[in-house]
């Protein structure tokens, strides 16, 4: 009997300590609260207000060039400048129907130097290689046509494509060869998947990684190109509110406003997304009674997708481009003239 007694108790005492133990593990393992640094009168340089576009497109960077789009224009849209003389060096890329010209142009920077422009309606491809004074363009062609939005160069002869109305969005096309991966932010079936998960992707050759961000919501996720198996490495976590109705889905009303443009530094991912406490404020104080809602703010993420800082700024910003050997921060502002400025995280 007694010894029916001790084992009970030794029983009982066991089990107490596996439920601390085991509780003592959930709490350690639970994620940290992180606090967010807000950032306002933000120190940055000025790199040239010598810019005049129409609309602006894409803004890139890479090892002292500066390049950025505009998008309406048909003549010599795309221009590069140097980035600590703040000069234009080169106006290149047309737009028509002739040979080497472009009906729906995607520029991607290419990690082994030099910027592609791939056209949206045909597999015409035109590297830009920048050598001393000169420019030089090879025109090439490139496999992956259908309902792609944007590209991301992952080296001269291979890219990813963003199908946004796939179900599996993302295709590494190199020469012949393909592979489909990733899933959409909502993993459901529907018919308005195109226009509902239209996005930005880029490719961070340092870190073999790339990052997908949607405009019409806020989620962000990072897959490992490391290597041929393909893997996601992390996602922000769905909570998007929706409903369906006839195929499609339909998010609230509540929903925040996505991500405009981002890019990425050395350490971080830097994103134009709306910090609304600020910017209505500042909406209602710049622009009074008119109903003008646009984006000043920089949030800044670590790769695992912390948010850790948000920079202020009293003016719009319209594109941003980061310099993955360091965190400097180029970004096109409206102020309201369009300028090009850098800051430092």
């Amino acid at each position: 009997m007694y010894k029916s007694i001790i084992v009970n108790i030794t029983f009982i005492k066991y089990r107490l300590y596996f439920i601390f133990f085991v509780f003592i593990f959930l709490a350690c393992s639970h994620k940290k609260t992180i606090k967010v640094e807000r950032i306002s009168n933000v120190k940055y340089y000025t790199v040239t207000n010598d810019i005049y576009p129409t609309l602006p497109g894409r803004l890139l960077y890479q090892d002292g060039k500066i390049f950025w789009e505009d998008a309406l224009n048909s003549l010599l849209f795309m221009h590069m400048y140097d980035e600590k003389t703040g000069k234009e060096l080169y106006s290149f890329a047309n737009k028509g129907s002739g040979p080497e010209e472009f009906n729906r142009p995607t520029p991607t920077l290419l990690p082994d130097g030099g910027l592609m422009i791939k056209d949206l309606g045909s597999r015409l491809a035109i590297i830009y290689k920048p050598s001393g004074d000169t420019l030089k363009g090879t025109p090439t062609a490139f496999l992956g046509g259908g309902n792609w939005t944007r590209i991301a160069a992952i080296n001269d002869s291979t890219l990813v494509y963003l199908y946004p109305g796939k179900e599996i969005p993302f295709k590494l096309q190199c020469k012949y060869q393909a592979t489909h991966f990733g899933h959409r932010p909502i993993n459901e079936s529907c018919t308005n998947g195109y226009e509902l998960f239209k996005g930005n992707i880029r490719y961070n050759s340092k870190r073999k990684i790339l990052v997908y961000c949607p405009i019409n919501f806020l989620y962000m996720a990072t897959y490992d190109l490391s290597n041929s198996k393909i893997k996601l490495i992390r996602e922000t976590e769905n909570g998007i509110k929706h409903t369906r109705e006839n195929g499609k889905i339909l998010l609230s009303k509540s929903t925040p406003f996505g991500t405009r443009d981002f890019d990425m530094t050395k350490d971080y991912i830097v994103a134009v997304q709306s910090d609304k406490e600020y910017e209505e404020a500042l909406d209602k104080q710049i622009y009074a009674d008119k109903q003008i809602s646009s984006t000043h703010s920089v949030f800044v993420y670590d790769y695992d997708l912390n948010l850790l800082k948000i920079y202020n700024f009293p003016f719009a910003i319209v594109r941003i481009a980061g310099d993955n050997l360091s965190n400097d921060v180029y970004l096109l502002a409206s102020t309201p003239d369009f300028k090009i400025i850098r800051f430092k995280i």
